[in-house]
């Protein structure tokens, strides 16, 4: 996938999800700042690993492993 295109889906998905992203993370760590912290450092991670993604159609579940795995080292 090319990299511009790339970027553009995973922001898309991004702010259309980041909601569900917050009360996910708040759900780990019953704190609203702690949480913040999580979906900013999953989004972070997921940008630097944006060449990662082979398929935009599996971006969903590539960003919650991401998300999920960055929740947990938070723990």
């Amino acid at each position: 996938m090319k990299k511009s295109k790339a970027i553009d889906q995973l922001t898309q998905f991004i702010i259309e999800n980041k909601e569900d992203f917050y009360r996910l993370a708040y759900s780990y760590v019953k704190n609203s700042e702690d949480a913040l912290d999580i979906v900013q450092e999953s989004i972070k991670q997921a940008l630097i690993a944006k060449d990662f993604l082979k398929d935009s159609k599996s971006i969903k579940s590539w960003f919650y492993k991401i998300f999920i795995n960055t929740s947990l080292d938070f723990l």
